[in-house]
């Protein structure tokens, strides 16, 4: 994945966390990951509080999420859930196809 790619798109969609692009796999490695996709949850403190492997749980992970950052203290989150156009992501992250 293109570093430049995911900054322009975190600045475009307004994301102010830390983003992690694991291009090399350490991250992978590291957590002994066999799975795709695979979901961490890690809270302010460092701690994975939650994950989930495969895909499917949507719903469930977006309010795992959402706790977390308010339990964080960040601001303005509501209760509503996001979605994301997967096309329109994926032109913005890997240019048109």
């Amino acid at each position: 994945m293109h570093s430049a790619n995911v900054r322009w798109a975190a600045r475009d969609l307004r994301v102010s966390c830390p983003i992690a692009i694991d291009n090399d796999y350490v991250i992978w490695r590291a957590f002994h990951n066999h799975y795709w996709p695979a979901l961490y949850f890690v809270d302010a403190q460092g701690r994975i509080r939650h994950h989930h492997f495969g895909e499917g749980t949507y719903k469930q992970s977006e309010i795992i999420h959402q706790h977390l950052l308010v339990e964080a203290g960040i601001g303005g989150i509501g209760d509503e859930l996001v979605s994301v156009d997967a096309r329109e992501l994926k032109q913005t992250l890997f240019g048109a196809t």
